[in-house]
This record gives structure tokens, C-alpha cells and sequence, in this order.
């Protein structure tokens, strides 16, 4: 792999946190750090390249015949609050 030297400039928080970083034993350099951030960007990037060309490929899919076709039918009665949990699992929103 090339490389490209450059200058960059940083506050001084930013290079303590940088610093932190390296002193934690996640990173070996700055340079090291740097590149791990310019990766993760670019990661994040396409994903969301994807996401928008789903979102776009999906909008000018034909539509349900019915909301409910999809989702099934909505529930008989609401959930008190008590029994309503936090978590990382995939929430159903049910359509008005």
C-alpha cells in the first residue's frame, strides 16, 4: 500500500485523547489511529450507500394491497407500559 504523508492539526483535547488512545493499548501510533477513523468512515459510508439504495429500490416497488398484509393485524388491546421492555431487538410499530 502507498502512502501519502500529511499535516494535520488537532486541538489539544483531541491530541490527549489520541494520546489516551495510544497509552490504552488500542493503537501503537497516531498514524495507526488516524487510519482506523479514515476506515471506519469509509465503512460507514457505504453502508449507508446501501441503506439508500434499498430505501430508494423499495419506494418505487408496487404497494401492498393491504397495510396488513404486511404486519398481520393489529393487537386487541394496548400493552400497559409496565410490560414494555428496552432492547436491541427489532421493534413492530403497528399502523394507524
Amino acid at each position: 500500500m502507498a502512502t501519502v504523508r500529511k499535516t494535520i492539526t488537532l486541538s489539544a483535547s483531541q491530541d490527549a485523547w489520541i494520546k489516551s488512545r495510544i497509552a490504552g493499548g488500542a493503537f501503537t501510533n497516531d498514524s495507526e489511529y488516524i487510519r482506523d477513523l479514515v476506515k471506519r468512515d469509509q465503512s460507514q459510508e457505504d453502508r449507508l450507500a446501501t441503506l439508500r439504495a434499498a430505501i430508494a429500490r423499495d419506494s418505487t416497488a408496487a404497494p401492498a394491497t393491504s397495510r396488513w398484509t404486511i404486519y398481520g393485524a393489529p393487537p386487541k388491546t394496548a400493552l400497559p407500559m409496565a410490560d414494555l421492555r428496552l432492547s436491541s431487538a427489532p421493534q413492530v410499530i403497528w399502523p394507524k
